[in-house]
């Protein structure tokens, strides 16, 4: 039995006569105050004004003015979609209205950071052009406009908010080109780190952030309905990691960057796609839309980078995976040796019970690989009828040491994965199961998937099916 460890702690009335203790912090000068009250939520921070007059006020230094309300929209998704909407709208005013407050009374000079995450669409478009021109006035390093919708559905183009041109300065019809007066004019100059969620942004915007940030490091657009083309090219941009996601007008992605080291983004079969010239590139992401993946398809868009990749995580759904470069089933062209790779993800949406033996390939083919992660989503009903059990070709795994199966429901994909790392694998720790759906996450709450009835069935099912199967030295952990 582990430790367990108990906590002796009692109430302790003080004797009148004991000597008042001194409140150390309250000695702090305000400069160290405020940057203690900087690590609480916007919330917490203003919370502290009651302590004491000197308090009152020190909130309103923060230079980080993050407006984030995960909480707000817990529980909604068991709501009415007529209750929903209208909760929707008071929640919204209610939003607007706290931001609008701490704005009026914020006395920081300096910004570094400035998020606003909220469901809010094009009819708020004087407000958040307001806040927007609050931040830009304050040597703003980090600001995020993330208004996507809870449900996780896309506002149309027509109710989108659009990015307000005029922030952009003077020089924005020739995006290349830097301002008249010099790069100081652009008040975002100082960014390094920019994100637009649900925001209707166009290239020309993005690529005038680029060419005007010398500092930004960090880029993310992420459901932009008018985004069309996009271009990163150049040895001077200081940008390290890029996500282009969720841009169904995207048909054209030139990427090469001699800094970059992380990218996500989302492929389809319409894109055209271009890497090239990205040494350091260490963690790619990929979520293949859903008009057909194929490995073949994939290796030959990323020939340029694979060999340095240390992170690999894909996401595709399980009817559209075509079987091309696996060797079994007729695939001709091998897999070309991913040396660096330690960390390989699969994220599986999709109702059919597809085999995911055929990404074995890739595990073959990456000889450093310590830990592979897969994560099941369903769409709807798991399939009634089990199919034939693959296998996949023996392989000797030396250096692979943790297998996690997110999403488990005991389907047949999942059991012959299991027993092909049991039969090849060589220093195995453990193996992590999750029965929890890795497709229910909320879209503006960071807690885990909720746990719902059939998820204790499960769980009790990978108890039988595991029980006598693993190695004394191997340790199952159910989640």
């Amino acid at each position: 039995m582990g430790r367990i460890v108990t906590s002796d702690f009692r109430h302790v009335k003080c004797s009148k006569k004991e000597q008042k203790l001194e409140d150390g912090i309250s000695q702090c000068p305000d400069d160290v105050l405020v940057s203690i009250l900087s690590y609480l939520t916007l919330e917490d921070a203003a919370r502290t004004s009651v302590l004491s007059k000197r308090w009152v006020n020190l909130w309103l230094f923060v230079s980080g003015l993050d407006f984030d309300t995960a909480k707000v929209w817990k529980g909604l998704e068991e709501l009415k979609y007529s209750e929903y909407h209208e909760l929707r709208r008071i929640n919204r005013q209610n939003y607007i209205n706290w931001v609008n407050k701490v704005l009026q009374s914020h006395k920081a000079t300096a910004l570094d950071v400035f998020r606003i995450r909220f469901d809010l669409n094009n009819s708020s478009r004087d407000e958040i052009d307001k806040w927007l021109h609050y931040a830009s006035a304050r040597n703003l390093q980090s600001l995020e406009l993330n208004l996507l919708r809870y449900d996780g559905f896309s506002f149309e183009v027509r109710e989108a908010y659009a990015f307000p041109p005029d922030l952009l300065g003077p020089s924005y019809e020739n995006p290349s080109a830097p301002f008249p007066d010099g790069i100081n004019s652009f008040v975002f100059k100082n960014l390094r780190t920019l994100a637009f969620k649900s925001v209707a942004v166009s290239g020309e915007v993005v690529r005038f952030f680029l060419h005007n940030c010398p500092f930004l490091e960090c880029l993310t657009v992420n459901n932009s309905h008018i985004l069309d083309k996009f271009e990163v090219c150049g040895p001077s941009f200081a940008l390290k990691h890029l996500e282009i996601t969720d841009c169904p007008k995207l048909v054209s992605l030139i990427v090469s960057g001699a800094n970059l080291v992380s990218l996500r983004f989302t492929e389809r079969a319409k894109n055209s796609l271009v890497i090239k010239n990205v040494p350091n590139l260490v963690d790619l992401n990929i979520v293949w839309s859903p008009l057909g993946f194929s490995i073949g398809r994939m290796i030959s868009c990323l020939c340029c980078c694979l060999s340095m990749l240390e992170i690999l995580t894909f996401k595709v759904l399980a009817c559209d995976i075509t079987y091309d470069y696996y060797e079994d089933v007729g695939g001709v062209v091998a897999v070309p040796q991913l040396t660096r790779l330690k960390q390989l993800t699969v994220v599986v949406g999709g109702p059919k019970d597809e085999s995911l033996i055929p990404f074995t390939s890739l595990i073959r083919a990456s000889p450093n690989l310590e830990k592979f992660i897969v994560k099941f989503g369903s769409l709807s009903k798991p399939p009634k009828k089990r199919r034939a059990s693959w296998k996949g070709l023996a392989f000797p795994l030396e250096r692979l040491q943790v297998v996690e199966i997110l999403g488990y429901t005991g389907r047949v994909t999942e059991m012959e994965l299991v027993e092909y790392f049991l039969e090849n694998v060589v220093a195995l720790k453990r193996i992590v199961i999750d029965p929890r759906d890795q497709l229910r996450l909320p879209t503006h709450t960071n807690h885990h998937p909720h746990d719902n009835p059939k998820d204790t069935i499960y769980r009790d099912l990978a108890k039988q099916q595991f029980q006598g199967l693993l190695p004394s030295e191997v340790e199952l952990v159910l989640l």
